[in-house]
Parts: C-alpha cells; structure tokens; sequence
C-alpha cells in the first residue's frame, strides 16, 4: 500500500531518498511494490515535493506540497529509456485544498467530472521525455483545467434591433406576402 507523505512528515518518516528538483526544492520518493506479480513486474513511485505554490489568475494559491505526484513508466514509442524510466506523472489535487465556495465547487465538480476521482482532480503528463518536464506540464495542464473550470461566462445582454434590421424584416415580409397573393388563384375567373 502506498502511503503519500506529506512535506511535515518527509523528515520524521526516515523513508525513500531525497533527490532535488530542477527549480531547487526537494522530493521525497517513495516506491510501491503492491504491483508486483503484475505482467511487467514494475513498481510505481510517488513523490510530494516543496516546490511552493501555483498561483491561479484570480489571485489564488494552491499549495503544491500538498498535491499527490505519481511517477510512472510511460507508454508508446520510444525504446528502453520510455520503457524503464518513470517519466509520466499523474498529479493528483485534493478539491478541498482549493477553498472553494459551494457555488464554485459544484461547477467545478460539472465541469471536471471526467477527471475527478476520489475528491481528487487528476491530471497525467508523459508526452515530454524527462519527468521534471512532465511534471511541470502536468502543473500547468491542473491549472489551466482550474481555471477554465472556474470561470464564469457574463450574462449575455439583449441588445435592441436596429432601425436597418427592422426595416429589412417588414420588406422582407411585404415581400413574401405580395408572392403568396400572387400564387392565389382566384375562383370567379
């Protein structure tokens, strides 16, 4: 059973090993060996890393210490390195670390179904060929998805027709009139 660490508990747990990121914070990996005895034999790693915080267009920040990274081995082409190196990344966000109000979440949850499991948003990265590359893709997908999800579209105002638009809908009907009368065929003749 995987047990994710949070960033307080990475020191007092004492196990995986810490390596350091491109951007400097560090990532306490985890290996999960439940897979064994599965068709490929491979274990999964996880990693919660202390980079910081993303920061959403309306101001917002979401931790990302908090967010679930899984690492994997990828799929498709691209010979030994793709088979073997656990370059994908499933980034798992919590809905209750957005704070959202109960209007917010229920369109987010609308709009985000297909990718909410577990209370958990869920998004997957593996097109790039390192896993830092693909875990910052990943980032940037949770908060491209968040904020799309969480915008709101204004209300449409109706506008007036204009006096053009008026004109041309009543010759436009004078029009049809005189053809319908002309198509008449009148019975004392």
């Amino acid at each position: 059973m995987l047990a994710v660490l949070r960033l307080e508990e990475i020191g007092q747990a004492g196990q995986g090993e810490r390596s350091a990121a491109l951007d400097g914070s560090y990532c306490s990996n985890t290996t999960d060996n439940s897979r064994r005895g599965t068709s490929h034999n491979r274990a999964t790693r996880r990693q919660v890393c202390s980079s910081g915080f993303m920061h959403l267009a309306d101001g917002r920040h979401i931790p990302v210490e908090r967010a679930e990274l899984r690492a994997t081995t990828g799929s498709g082409p691209g010979g030994q390195h793709r088979n073997r190196s656990h370059t994908r990344v499933e980034l798992r966000l919590p809905l209750a670390l957005l704070n959202l109000t109960a209007a917010e979440e229920q369109r987010v949850r609308g709009r985000l179904r297909a990718r909410i499991v577990d209370d958990a948003i869920v998004v997957r990265a593996g097109e790039r060929r390192s896993q830092a590359a693909n875990r910052q893709a990943a980032e940037e997908r949770l908060l491209r998805l968040i904020e799309d999800a969480l915008h709101v579209d204004p209300k449409r105002v109706d506008t007036r027709p204009t006096a053009g638009s008026r004109a041309r809908r009543l010759e436009g009907k004078q029009q049809r009139a005189q053809t319908k009368q002309l198509r008449r065929v009148d019975p004392d003749e």
